[in-house]
């Protein structure tokens, strides 16, 4: 009996060993793509992801890195898994319109706007984004209402695109 309660001890310390270092992984990677070395990032977040599959910064970081460094499909497709994970997560919808505006999918922008706006109506990311996938379709009437919600709420960016499209 000693024998095994000995050996689950020894067992329980490397826990925390195992941890230290996935922790330190996670570390380096945000360190990498602090530094926009993007692609080095890649490698230790999937490592990092594969060991942790619950852990959703390590899945997002993935997918921004891919974005960077512009492997979108491999982004979308990221993006996709974590929202079929948390339909709710609006951040991931946000993404997903930029890289489909980035494509010139302007319908599929216009879609995963409007996600992100249904779960947060009052971000001004989400607001400029929904104004540029309609100022992309060419509907700058509604674009302008867009930007201008945007302004209101902030956005630096929104304010320039209602001065320049709007005015």
């Amino acid at each position: 009996m000693k024998k095994y309660l000995t050996l689950i001890l020894v067992l329980l310390s490397f826990f925390p060993l195992y941890a230290q270092v996935n922790d330190t992984i996670m570390d380096y990677s945000m360190k990498l793509i602090q530094n926009q070395e993007f692609k080095k990032a890649i490698p230790h977040l999937k490592s990092y992801s594969k060991a942790n599959p619950d852990h959703l910064n390590s899945k997002l970081q993935l997918a921004f890195c891919y974005t960077q460094t512009n492997d979108l499909q491999k982004s979308i497709n990221l993006y996709q898994t974590i929202l079929s994970q948390r339909p709710e997560y609006d951040r991931a919808y946000y993404m997903l319109a930029n890289i489909y505006y980035r494509q010139e999918n302007t319908a599929k922008a216009l879609e995963m706007a409007s996600q992100a706006l249904n779960l947060v109506d009052d971000n001004p990311d989400y607001l400029l984004m929904k104004g540029q996938a309609l100022r992309q379709s060419k509907d700058i009437k509604k674009a302008c209402k867009y930007f201008k919600k945007a302004r209101k709420k902030g956005s630096n960016e929104a304010r320039f695109e209602y001065q320049k499209y709007c005015k």
